[in-house]
């Protein structure tokens, strides 16, 4: 290998992977300024937990976290990220699981590491949608999840993204994005579980249990709650100082 190569390779930065949905993305940090938003994403990127953590370790920041995003899109993206770019520390901030994915390509080939139309059931995000469009995915919705559902799914993918990381020994840090989803997903995707899968659920349950870094069953440990839940007043999201608590919060775990 020439000397170039070898130069190349040792000023190349470790990487510091983050998944999540707007709470990971840093919506809520500056105020919403409509006509300006990019210049508020801007902002809110250079403030959000991630940045702050890749800055103190020296390391680049690979936030792909998306505003509204479902767990599937979480997982999938993560999946493909993690085996191309083999981060040295990955952070999941799992979203609403009743949040899901639509597709439409009919004209074309599907793209797979593209985000598709990211949805949750409840009827405010079809507002933009048109009416035409909007009774066939809310019966797509309804057919396809329950809270029983909604959560197998969503443990598939926090075990999914263990394995791979186990395999490429990156150490893998995920946490749910708020308490409700303890509180709603959990309890009454346990509540509602079908007597046949159950056997399955609790597989799920007790092996990511085992896991010290994985904190899906800890109310103290989500994001909302290791920023103080301290939320903008202008928005429910994390405001800044909560992105401040969250990364010392990491500091600390991961060293």
């Amino acid at each position: 290998m020439g000397g170039r190569n070898i130069c190349s390779l040792l000023e190349k930065k470790m990487k510091l992977y983050v998944n999540g949905c707007s709470f990971a993305y840093g919506i809520g940090i500056e105020r919403y300024a409509p006509g300006n938003m990019k210049e508020v994403y801007a902002k809110c990127e250079a403030k959000r937990f991630s940045k702050q953590l890749a800055d103190a370790w020296e390391m680049e920041e690979m936030n792909v976290a998306v505003p509204g995003s479902s767990n599937s899109r979480i997982a999938r993206r993560a999946f493909i990220d993690i085996l191309q770019h083999k981060p040295e520390r990955v952070i999941i901030v799992w979203s609403d699981p009743s949040r899901f994915e639509f597709t439409d390509y009919r004209d074309d080939p599907y793209p797979f590491n593209v985000d598709a139309l990211q949805l949750r059931g409840s009827s405010a995000d079809f507002d933009d949608i048109p009416k035409e469009t909007k009774k066939a995915l809310k019966t797509y919705y309804e057919q396809l999840s329950s809270y029983h559902s909604d959560l197998l799914k969503t443990l598939y993918h926090a075990a999914t993204i263990k394995n791979l990381c186990d395999s490429l020994n990156i150490t893998c840090v995920q946490l749910w994005f708020r308490e409700s989803s303890i509180d709603t997903s959990l309890k009454r995707g346990l509540q509602t579980r079908r007597i046949a899968s159950r056997k399955t659920m609790d597989e799920y349950i007790d092996y990511l249990e085992t896991d010290e870094n994985i904190f899906l069953f800890d109310k103290s440990k989500t994001f909302e709650s290791m920023g103080k839940n301290l939320l903008c007043p202008w928005d429910d999201h994390p405001g800044e100082e909560a992105h401040v608590h969250v990364a010392n919060w990491l500091k600390e775990y991961f060293e």
